[in-house]
């Protein structure tokens, strides 16, 4: 059995590992939550990049199919700004105003200059073009930014989850290790007690002990699932 004072000790030593394995694991979960939003956003972020890099793409071709159309052919020409002007409107969402607004600006001029023959159509339609390739670049790096932020969210998760599950095995090795160690102390501190107690311990006269018998030895052996105990003396 455990003295008051080694179980006081152990008491106090297993409430302060309890509390610093907890302290760690709610340290720990709070940053793996903030961490998988993180990882969450910069996906979001991410997908929303893509979406407008297609949206963009889409948009571009339509105006690279509008241009082929004749001019001889103005209801063509008018079906094809038609699906343009919608593109654009999808593209408000997704920009800036301030991009939104000049992409619209730029294919309107470009229309217009188409409308009336102008000499400067040409020169239009690749300031319109340029402008959506722009755009192109600013999302496609847009998302390979998120992509990035994501996956280093995402490993920085795995390492603190390792790091977190590497506490709690250690802090079970630790507390098994004090818990054994307080076992063997115990038996140690029982079994000398007991041999002073053999050897006549709880009386003495001039120094010398006289409790009980002479040169009293005993030994405890398991035997199967009993305990025998042995007591020999002179």
């Amino acid at each position: 059995m455990f003295g008051t004072g080694m179980r006081t000790g152990f008491i106090a030593a297993a409430g302060v590992a309890c509390t610093a394995l907890l302290a760690a694991g709610g340290l720990g979960v709070a940053g793996m939550l903030r961490l998988d939003a993180q990882a969450q956003h910069a996906a979001g972020n991410r997908d929303a990049s893509l979406e407008t890099l297609m949206l963009v793409a889409a948009m571009r071709d339509q105006v690279r199919v509008q241009a082929r159309v004749s001019n001889d052919d103005p209801g063509l020409f008018e079906r094809h700004n038609e699906i343009a002007q919608s593109a654009i409107g999808q593209l408000r969402g997704r920009l800036t105003e301030q991009d939104a607004r000049a992409a619209g600006e730029a294919h309107r001029d470009w229309v217009n200059a188409r409308r009336t023959g102008a000499a400067a159509a040409g020169r239009m339609e690749s300031v319109l073009l340029g402008t959506l390739e722009g755009f192109s670049r600013d999302a496609l790096a847009a998302a390979k930014k998120d992509a990035a932020e994501g996956a280093s969210a995402r490993a920085d998760l795995l390492l603190l989850g390792a790091g977190l599950l590497l506490i709690v095995v250690a802090a079970g090795a630790g507390l098994s290790g004090l818990l054994g160690w307080g076992v063997f102390r115990s038996v140690q501190r029982d079994l000398g007690e007991w041999c002073a107690a053999l050897q006549g311990a709880g009386e003495t006269s001039g120094g010398s002990k006289v409790g009980v018998m002479i040169g009293g030895r005993g030994c405890v052996e398991q035997v199967g699932a009993d305990y025998l105990v042995t007591v020999a003396w002179q």
